[in-house]
């Protein structure tokens, strides 16, 4: 399996590693096993928000003008160069629709069908340019957030449809306009973020300002469920996996964390819940909620974060040209991928992980069709609402081979070989040790295996057996390591919801908060050693390296 992270310099490098790499903006990176440079894409410079990738295809709006260059992921080549008649300052990929989404600075978006080449205009609702863009993953909504200090949220339907608008979860007005709107915000929003639910009911948002308020609100409702003042700046986010946490990139350069699990007066309960105390209530962050980079102010404001599939590894890109690799458990910075100085960092990606089952649309975009501005349909149909007799949709059905591998993607995700599977494999020796008797005797009768098959059948079942104790015991020993991390980690939160009343409690009585804090300091550092401790029981011969080491950075 492998980990792949795309890049995007919003200007051509000063200095490269060598010459093949002039003029090239976008780069391909090779994140696991093994941090290293793949590729480079030409002739692209963007600003932050406007890169978009999709299956087949990366899409980069250049900066100052009303282009948006086309790339093939597959062919490893630029496909099309696409006018537009306005400067885009946003990009996102609506894969389930096969939609490119662009903010515009005038306010507006623009949905571009990528396999019909028709573009569809909303209306100009921000009444500043569009900076952040953000796909539910529904797939039917759209979040736009702008300096004028709102967050719109609109539906995919509603735009691309050629006949009236559908009903959504709230009552929408004409097909073009914003179906919701959450104005909350007193100061430019500078990071978007939303969960990863597929139900709008259970959807919530992240969005945070210049002025360091965040909130989180459900996308149904517009509902604030809870309200934290940062510690610094935000310039952009993302959310964990698993909706346990947000992370910010900060203006100083570190990176913030809010832990949604731990702001909560009952951990048991969801951030979903309707607790009007809690949700009125503002989390101050602390400093001691920031990563900070080992090289201070010199890596500049982080423009771009990432994090990975399994939420142990961030990334984010800076000002300076840097890309910094963070340690999320541990809350500390591991390195830097190496390559890109001298060149500011806008965009970052990470791509999906090959071997992992493709979830989406049983289609392929294999080429991009340009816009075709005759089924612009920012104009009204006519009465009939017909389909226009040109409007063709062009992509490759995907074939149904994905299905075959349900059993290795269950084994993949499996704590041990599935049981199916070691009978299978079981059974198929049986029936070959069977067939390859008979045929060295093709001169004796047909009374029956001989009294040697009969001993091999009942040594391999004898092993059948032995092999599933096995696994059963396997199975039982990742349970119960579950279970202790989990109990460890219920531990630590815990001890860190304390630590920051501490905090709190000392800094009102006048007294130092960070000398309150280091009695449960020392305890999470109990906890965690517990942690290292059973990974290097479990890996006798590392030699003192843990399984989970971190990744070797170079300089």
């Amino acid at each position: 399996m492998r980990d792949d992270l795309a890049t995007e310099t919003v200007k051509p490098p000063a200095v490269h590693l060598s010459s093949s790499l002039k003029d090239v903006g976008i780069f391909l990176h090779e994140f696991q096993p093994q941090l290293a440079l793949r590729q480079g894409y030409k002739k692209s410079s963007s600003a932050q928000n406007c890169l978009a990738i999709s299956h087949n295809h990366i899409f980069a709006a250049q900066v100052g003008k009303a282009v948006v260059n086309v790339y093939n992921r597959a062919k490893s080549n630029q496909e099309a160069t696409v006018p537009l008649p306005q400067k885009i300052s946003s990009l996102a990929y609506a894969a389930e629709a096969a939609v490119l989404v662009l903010g515009t600075q005038d306010g507006k978006l623009m949905l571009w069908e990528t396999a019909t080449g028709r573009v569809t205009t909303s209306s100009a609702s921000h009444i500043e340019e569009v900076t952040s863009l953000a796909i539910a993953s529904d797939g039917n909504h759209i979040l736009s957030a702008s300096p004028d200090s709102t967050v719109h949220v609109w539906s995919i339907k509603n735009l691309v449809s050629m006949g009236e608008a559908e009903s959504s979860f709230l009552t929408s007005t004409a097909k073009q306009d914003p179906v919701s709107t959450f104005s909350q915000h007193r100061s430019a929003v500078r990071a978007l973020a939303v969960s990863h639910s597929h139900q709008v009911s259970t959807t919530f948002v992240v969005s945070a300002s210049e002025d360091r308020t965040c909130y989180v609100w459900n996308l149904a409702n517009q509902q604030i469920l809870r309200t934290f003042l940062l510690a610094q700046a935000p310039q952009c986010a993302t959310l964990e996996p698993g909706d346990r946490a947000v992370y910010f990139g900060t203006e100083e350069g570190g990176v913030q964390q809010i832990d949604l699990l731990t702001q909560q007066s009952n951990p048991a309960s969801s951030i979903l819940d309707n607790d009007a105390r809690i949700a009125s209530n503002a989390f101050q962050l602390t400093p001691t909620d920031v990563f900070s980079s080992n090289q201070g102010a010199e890596t500049g404001p982080a423009q771009c974060i990432a994090i990975s599939y399994d939420g142990t590894r961030l990334l984010t890109g800076h000002y300076s040209g840097k890309i910094v690799l963070w340690d999320v458990p541990k809350r500390r910075q591991l390195g830097d991928v190496p390559g890109l100085s001298g060149q500011s960092v806008t965009n970052i990606h990470l791509l999906q992980p090959d071997g992992f089952a493709i979830n989406g649309p049983r289609y392929s975009i294999q080429n991009v069709v340009k816009p075709r501005l005759e089924l612009n349909s920012s104009v009204n149909h006519d009465a009939s609402l017909a389909i226009p007799a040109d409007y063709t949709f062009q992509a490759q059905i995907m074939s149904s081979q994905q299905e075959l591998l349900d059993e290795i993607d269950l084994a993949m995700i499996s704590s041990s070989i599935p049981q199916s599977m070691l009978d299978a494999a079981v059974q198929a020796l049986l029936r070959h040790k069977t067939s390859g008797g008979q045929s060295k005797n093709e001169d004796s009768s047909d009374s029956g295996p001989s009294s040697s098959d009969v001993y091999k059948v009942e040594v391999m079942e004898k092993e059948l057996a032995s092999l599933k104790a096995q696994a059963a015991e396997h199975a039982r020993l990742d349970q119960e390591r579950f279970e202790r991390h989990m109990a460890r980690k219920i531990k630590r939160e815990a001890i860190g919801l304390e630590k920051r009343q501490a905090f709190f409690v000392a800094k009102k009585a006048g007294k130092n908060g960070d000398e309150a804090m280091k009695p449960y300091m020392q305890r999470e550092k109990e906890i965690d050693a517990e942690s290292d401790e059973e990974v290097i029981a479990r890996n006798p011969k590392s030699n003192g390296q843990h399984a989970d080491s971190d990744v070797p950075m170079k300089g």
